[in-house]
């Protein structure tokens, strides 16, 4: 499951860095209970 986890954060961070999702600044954090939380942080 942790492995599924990972590669599910690994997927956004590449869309992330290739342009593919539109956010400027995001934090994902994989947390024990088997969810991603995404900390959108918005400077502008």
């Amino acid at each position: 499951m942790h492995y599924i986890l990972s590669q599910v954060e690994s997927g956004l961070k590449t869309c992330q860095s290739s342009g593919w999702l539109k956010i400027e600044s995001a934090e994902y954090k994989t947390v024990r209970d088997g969810r991603i939380h995404v900390q959108f942080n918005h400077d502008s």
